[in-house]
């Protein structure tokens, strides 16, 4: 199983895009493989990796509302070991398109769990640290990343 953090506060400017990039960065310098995903529509945590907006194709919001998968939305970035799943603006509009769908709540959690190929080990296990970065904005507060992620989260971030 691997190890998921969420770097989550609903407030602003408390460091939760800079803790989560400093962290991937650090993880993947000393050789672990590292995805951050980024759920926050501002998208500061992918352009800060590099990700122009104008070149985020797929993004969190696509594999949240099921129009790609994961392993598609996932772009490298300049730091070795260290990648990205984009945001976007779409990202503010996620809880009223899946208002009706039937286990929306695990919606993250099924995602990150299909994530198969370069990222399993010999022996068939999950090397990908994940690091959710979130917003001040109430509908991506602590409560609703931990509902998308299920049991899988460890806030690390939690200041009011």
């Amino acid at each position: 199983m691997p190890r998921i953090l969420a770097v989550a506060n609903q407030k602003g400017g408390v460091g939760k895009t800079t803790t989560a990039i400093n962290l991937g960065t650090a993880l993947a310098a000393v050789g672990e493989t590292v995805l951050i995903v980024d759920l926050d529509p501002q998208g500061n945590a992918s352009t800060g990796l590099g990700i122009d907006r104008k070149d985020r194709d797929r993004s969190t919001f696509d594999v949240l509302v099921g129009e790609s998968e994961m392993r598609e939305t996932i772009r490298e970035t300049a730091v070795p070991g260290l990648h990205i799943a984009p945001s976007t603006m779409d990202l503010s509009g996620l809880e009223l398109s899946l208002a009706t769908v039937k286990d929306r709540a695990f919606r993250l959690r099924d995602a990150l769990g299909k994530l198969s190929g370069p990222s399993r080990g010999a022996d068939g296990k999950l090397k990908v640290f994940a690091f959710l970065v979130n917003t001040r904005n109430a509908r991506y507060s602590q409560l609703t990343t931990r509902r998308y992620l299920d049991r899988l989260v460890a806030t690390i971030v939690g200041c009011y």
